[in-house]
């Protein structure tokens, strides 16, 4: 009986070192950490990612200082010319060569381009040198036309007409100032002449002659 009990004893305490392996007891307290490993050396740098997305736009900055100045610039061809205004024109000659006037004789010309309608006016004034003697009447004739050999008859047309009657005695050259003013109507805008003739209507003689003119025309639109 007594060696029963004692293999029943041993039996028990096999089994209670066996159920002592395969249920652990409760777990202990922590230990205390450890102190740090030393560090490992750096790895590899790994391949670039993918680009992110692009960020919004920044606001704009403060301008900054203007520069300094270029130099200048070859200057650049003219520009066409512009249209013609709805001003007055004039134009004018002048002449200081003595001309006989013993016949039909031209003495000067003027060109004006009206751009409208309107009137032109033409004015001239002539010195005129007349070869008198008793006995004669002197009579000289001044005009404008639209010919170079229009003398016009006097006193027909409008003009300056000068005269040294017969009873004035011989005085050889006489000096006389003749004016004569004409204007003509514009009707269609364009370029127009006038001339300016002169010649004696009585006691016609080679000395006659105008010794100087000026002649001006002057262009008013309408």
């Amino acid at each position: 009986m007594g060696k029963i009990l004692a293999a029943v004893a041993l039996a028990l305490a096999v089994a209670a070192m066996a159920i002592n392996f395969v249920i652990p007891g409760p777990a202990g307290p922590a230990g205390a950490a450890g102190t740090n490993g030393t560090n490992g050396t750096n790895g590899a740098i790994g391949p670039a990612g993918p680009a992110g997305p692009t960020g919004a736009t920044g606001a704009t900055g403060a301008t900054g200082a203007s520069g300094p100045a270029g130099p200048t610039g070859a200057q650049g061809p003219p520009g066409p010319q512009g249209p013609q205004g709805n001003g007055t024109l004039m134009t004018s000659v002048v002449g200081t060569t003595p001309t006989s006037i013993q016949m039909c004789a031209n003495l000067a010309s003027v060109t004006i381009n009206a751009p409208t309608t309107g009137n032109i006016i033409v004015t001239s004034q002539v010195h005129l040198w007349i070869d008198h003697t008793t006995g004669t009447t002197d009579g000289a004739w001044i005009r404008h036309a639209l010919a170079p050999t229009d003398c016009g008859a006097p006193f027909g047309a409008v003009g300056c007409a000068m005269e040294i009657h017969s009873s004035v005695g011989t005085a050889g050259l006489v000096n006389m100032n003749c004016m004569t003013e004409t204007v003509y109507q514009v009707t269609i805008p364009g370029s127009q002449t006038f001339y300016l003739n002169g010649s004696m209507f009585s006691g016609a003689s080679a000395n006659d002659r105008a010794a100087e003119w000026v002649t001006v025309a002057v262009f008013y639109p309408s």
